[in-house]
């Protein structure tokens, strides 16, 4: 604690510094991810030398949102990591060194997954600030991935699936440019067998769809034919698959 007095300049800045120091104490007791290592973690990504230790920064961020974390921490770290910035900085991350390493791009993803569900305000950020433009451009840039090409774009698709839900038709729409209807499309045909890419394609075709300009676009790429085949494979093994290409048929026929 002495150690805050010496610090602080003014009154206003030891009350605040000794709120930031109670704050920091509680969290650690808690097992939660403190603001000064949110701030730690990001001054490490925006300074990464290379995408090795940009990719590294990005591991420590995501850590605190895996799975394998109570559900209630995680909510705490995605807001704490999305109230500094975390989105913006993984965005830039992003666009700068996407075209190095199909990794760094995986956990970019992932953790945009992870902060757009638990913190919905950021989809519209993202989005605004071009982010779909940067993730096609990532996916893009390493099509002839290596043979876990699979995980790398169902977690695009998780994400553009993710940024299609719970926002306004303006959102919706960008979300639907044909770039992103494309790929959706492409994860839907290769992998007919894996529950989550036709789940989150369904899911994402679904929401679109509920935009009028969008439906002459799914016509167009005959987007029902995924959707179909997704009905038939899974109507014993997979209600919840089902019942999301059911709806998602619904949309697509009253198009």
């Amino acid at each position: 604690m002495l150690r805050i007095f010496r610090s602080s300049q003014s009154v206003d800045e030891l009350l605040q510094s000794t709120k930031t120091h109670f704050r920091d104490m509680y969290a650690i007791r808690r097992g939660r991810l403190t603001e000064k290592e949110v701030n730690e973690m990001l001054r490490k990504l925006r300074r990464a030398n290379d995408v090795a230790e940009a990719t590294e920064a990005l591991k420590a961020l995501y850590k605190p949102l895996d799975q394998s974390s109570e559900k209630g921490l995680r909510k705490d770290s995605a807001e704490k990591i999305a109230h500094f910035d975390g989105v913006g900085n993984a965005l830039m991350a992003l666009e700068k060194w996407h075209t190095q390493s199909q990794e760094f791009c995986y956990m970019t993803f992932q953790l945009l997954i992870r902060i757009s569900f638990f913190v919905p305000s950021t989809k519209t950020f993202i989005v605004n600030s071009g982010g779909i433009l940067t993730i096609i451009e990532a996916v893009r840039a390493h099509e002839e991935g290596p043979q876990d090409d699979y995980l790398f774009k169902s977690s695009a698709l998780g994400l553009l699936t993710n940024l299609s839900l719970e926002v306004d038709d303006a959102i919706k729409a960008e979300v639907a440019s044909e770039e992103c209807v494309d790929l959706v499309l492409e994860c839907m045909k290769r992998w007919p067998e894996k529950e989550y890419a036709q789940k989150r394609g369904c899911i994402y075709f679904y929401e679109v769809g509920q935009i009028e300009e969008v439906k002459d676009l799914m016509h167009e790429k005959r987007v029902g034919l995924p959707i179909i085949e997704a009905l038939d494979r899974f109507r014993e093994t997979n209600k919840d698959v089902h019942k999301w290409a059911s709806q998602a048929m619904v949309v697509y026929s009253r198009s």
